[in-house]
């Protein structure tokens, strides 16, 4: 057995969660609970700990990561460290990895550094594992870099980048974006079309990706912005329709950022006509609808954004019979937090409790876990809180998580 392997066995697995121990002092009931995102975190990671090892640990700990990940949205990397604790593959590392992304982008070098040691300490004992891929720790190598340069310490990001897989390139091209000046950012432009016309598709997706970056990065420079945008759009011809959707939805992020609406609706526009090419699956394309209309009503545009939701929600209905029931929920979900974002609190509800509902109709408990723990960070991510019948009715499909798995 290797040392990672032995490691990773010697991992507690009766331990309790983090915060899920009971608190000492008066019981806390149901409502107030409610009120706090960390209960959903809580029972997000819950359902990810009821599933066995056998025969789901890879699915146990892609649960336990999304609650990571939830976490750090929410600027929480300590409590984001503490459930990757309870990790017991390789995104135990990936975690530490993306702790140190946090701390660096926030300013906050020695706790940055702290996390890169410990992803380091992992990458260490799992270069003999047989269990942990190349591509794994790729990924980890790639926002140990990123942190790296993010810190102004590009020999040592060096040593990670070295060797990297083009999927995993695109945080380390963004990170070193962040360092280029006005002329070195229009010799990188001039880079990308040797990328497009000789790359593979990974090359050109993280260069592109990359690109996004450095739009946000040099937005307040309205030339550059715009020929970064002008490069984007014009060289992703072998890049999916998904994937180019996903870099618009990127871009009008960082117009939000800066409350340039004009310029968000501009994209997220952009976005659905690249959408409206192509047939789709009708949960990917409602899944998509809510999305987009998330980004139009940030951006001022609601009543646009109602009367797509609307639309989107008539086509998953017509269609809810034939769309295989684990992907029933991952449509709803963005339409439930696009509902939110605009305003609707009672229609956000309504569509979250068809989510737990429609996350039940499988009469397995693994995709029945996978659904309670996406829709209770959705929720937190979000800033939507249940009501307390709400939560009750997501503590009690919890409870029911067992065999058969």
């Amino acid at each position: 057995m290797t040392i990672v392997a032995t490691f990773l066995l010697l991992l507690p697995l009766t331990q309790t969660s983090p915060e899920s121990a009971p608190r000492q002092g008066a019981a806390v009931t149901v409502a107030a609970e409610v009120r706090d995102a960390a209960a959903l975190l809580r029972l997000a990671f819950d359902a990810g700990e009821r599933m066995p090892l056998n025969p789901h640990a890879r699915n146990k700990s892609k649960l336990q990561g999304v609650v990571v990940d939830a976490c750090l949205k929410l600027g929480q990397p300590d409590q984001a460290l503490a459930y990757a604790e309870r990790i017991g593959d390789w995104r135990l590392g990936l975690a530490q990895a993306s702790a140190a992304v946090f701390h660096a982008e926030h300013g906050n070098s020695k706790a940055a550094k702290e996390c890169v040691s410990k992803a380091e300490n992992f990458l260490k004992l799992a270069e003999k594992s047989e269990t942990v891929q190349d591509w794994q720790r790729d990924r980890i190598r790639a926002r140990i870099a990123q942190t790296l340069i993010q810190l102004d310490e590009p020999g040592e990001a060096a040593r990670f980048e070295d060797g990297l897989a083009a999927a995993e390139l695109a945080p380390v091209q963004s990170a070193k974006g962040r360092k280029l000046s006005p002329e070195e950012l229009k010799a990188r432009l001039e880079g990308v079309d040797t990328v497009v016309l000789n790359g593979n598709f990974e090359e050109i997706r993280s260069t592109l990706t990359a690109c996004a970056k450095l739009f946000e990065q040099f937005y307040a420079q309205p030339d550059l912005r715009d020929s970064i945008q002008s490069k984007i759009t014009s060289s992703w011809a072998k890049l999916p329709l998904q994937v180019r959707v996903e870099i618009l939805m990127s871009m009008s992020e960082a117009a939000l950022k800066v409350k340039d609406n004009a310029k968000a609706l501009e994209l997220v526009t952009l976005a659905q006509q690249q959408f409206q090419v192509a047939q789709w699956l009708t949960e990917t394309e409602v899944a998509f609808i809510g999305e987009l209309a998330k980004l139009r009503a940030r951006a001022g545009d609601a009543d646009r954004a109602r009367r797509e939701l609307e639309a989107g929600l008539k086509k998953y209905d017509e269609a809810e019979a034939r769309i295989v029931n684990i992907y029933r929920a991952s449509a709803l979900r963005p339409v439930a937090e696009a509902w939110f974002v605009i305003g609707d609190r009672t229609r956000a509800g309504e569509l979250y409790a068809r989510a737990l509902e429609a996350g039940m109709q499988n009469p397995n408990s693994r995709p029945r876990a996978d659904d309670l723990c996406a829709t209770a960070c959705s929720m937190a991510v979000i800033g939507f809180q249940p009501d307390a019948a709400q939560f009750e009715r997501m503590r009690a499909i919890l409870a029911g998580l067992g065999d058969p798995w």
